[in-house]
């Protein structure tokens, strides 16, 4: 998978922790995590792209 796919993949989680939060299928805490990790994926790709921009400047 790439970066992207890994970020989109994570706010993909982050939707469905929080439609079974609003269904009361899963723990706060629960979804808190996952909210966590989906942001954390979002800021790595983030990082990537400004290395990759940094370092090889628009085409």
């Amino acid at each position: 998978m790439h970066a992207r796919e890994l970020a989109d993949a994570a706010w993909d989680a982050e939707r469905t922790a929080w439609d079974q939060l609003a269904e009361n299928r899963v723990p706060v805490v629960m979804w808190w995590e996952v909210r966590k990790a989906a942001k954390q994926a979002q800021e790595a790709f983030d990082r990537l792209v400004e290395e990759y921009w940094r370092d090889n400047g628009p085409a």
